[in-house]
């Protein structure tokens, strides 16, 4: 099972990774292994030989699952954030996604929960964010939406929800969510997402920049956009963390 398939089932189905490379199999050959080591270089090597889940050439986001991912049992309560929030990407044929996020009194920001649906009417959505209201005991202090979406924005805001516009600013939010994946408080990761942000996780471990290959040089120059395909968690992402970051509140209008 790829990393891929791996992570879109995880959370759906019961299941644990088990990582074993090649050269922990008893029955393998030092005379073949030497064969994949002259096989395979780099990150081919990692993914086939040491059996990790690697991020090919042009990866946007640093995201490693074994340090930016825990089990849904390890993640604190409501009770440890100071602050809660909400991201929405709005789409129709394409996803509509959002996800909630926590901050701790030690400044690390945690991913919650998700919502991911396509064809997710406007009244069944609010609902569902009203449940995360609810669930949050009142507590969630910021619905940032898809700036271009003013009609969700509204039905948020007349169902009573924190509803607002999320700050747009792609290539600076990027950069933010990037620097969040770098960044380590005392050790631990700045940024941690529950395994059950299962679509969160498969974009941002998906997602790769923008590249244009020289026809001079064959080096392939990488723009600061990442591809836009598959990114709607990651934009429901980026409405919430950088609206709400010190770069980002200097947009908001």
């Amino acid at each position: 099972m790829g990393r891929r398939c791996f992570t879109e089932k995880r959370g759906k189905l019961r299941s644990w990774m088990v990582r074993v490379a090649t050269y922990d199999n008893p029955f393998v050959s030092p005379e073949y292994l030497e064969l994949l080591r002259e096989k395979y270089t780099g990150l081919y090597y990692e993914q086939e030989v040491e059996g990790k889940f690697v991020a090919f050439e042009g990866a946007a986001f640093p995201i490693d699952e074994e340090k930016h991912v825990r089990r849904a049992e390890y993640m604190p309560g409501y009770e440890a954030f100071q602050d809660l929030w909400v991201g929405i990407d709005d789409g129709w044929t394409n996803p509509r996604a959002a996800g909630l996020w926590g901050r701790t009194a030690q400044d690390q920001i945690y991913g919650i929960r998700e919502f991911y649906a396509s064809r997710s009417k406007d009244d069944d959505f609010v609902v569902e964010m009203k449940r995360w209201q609810e669930h949050a005991g009142g507590r969630i202090s910021g619905m940032y939406v898809d700036p271009h979406s003013p009609r969700l924005i509204n039905a948020l805001d007349d169902a009573g929800l924190p509803a607002m516009r999320g700050t747009e600013k792609r290539v600076d939010s990027i950069r933010y969510l990037v620097s969040l994946f770098q960044g380590s408080l005392d050790g631990q990761p700045k940024v941690v997402l529950s395994e059950s942000m299962v679509n969160h996780i498969s974009e941002l471990t998906s997602a790769v920049y923008v590249g244009a290959r020289s026809a001079q040089t064959g080096e392939t120059k990488w723009a600061e956009d990442i591809v836009k395909v598959n990114d709607h968690a990651i934009d429901a992402m980026r409405y919430a963390l950088f609206t709400v970051s010190d770069v980002g509140s200097a947009f908001c209008v």
